[in-house]
């Protein structure tokens, strides 16, 4: 339902060319992400297949220009992000080639 739900408010798409303020632009990345990394991490945890693919879901890792310092209470919680963006990109790749 949330992958559904995502899809209908356009989160699957890549909002950066689109004219909105930059730091909604930053909000929808992370959302996105979040969706993406739950359903790729829901389905190593359950052993069940991936609802999204790279194909339908073109949102790019994060990277500093989407998670700011200033966005979290601290530099941590920010390295945290963008090292979990990345781990889930290689789960991706892992559960893709099972």
């Amino acid at each position: 339902m949330t992958v559904s739900m995502a899809q209908t408010l356009g989160l699957h798409l890549d909002p950066t060319m689109w004219n909105l303020p930059s730091n909604e632009v930053r909000t929808r990345r992370r959302l996105s992400w979040a969706v993406f990394a739950l359903d790729k991490w829901l389905a190593f945890s359950f052993g069940r297949p991936s609802h999204i693919s790279k194909d339908n879901w073109p949102i790019t890792e994060l990277d500093s220009s989407d998670v700011e310092p200033g966005d979290t209470t601290s530099g941590t919680t920010y390295s945290y992000a963008i090292e979990f963006s990345r781990l889930t990109t290689i789960l991706d790749k892992v559960l893709t080639s099972l």
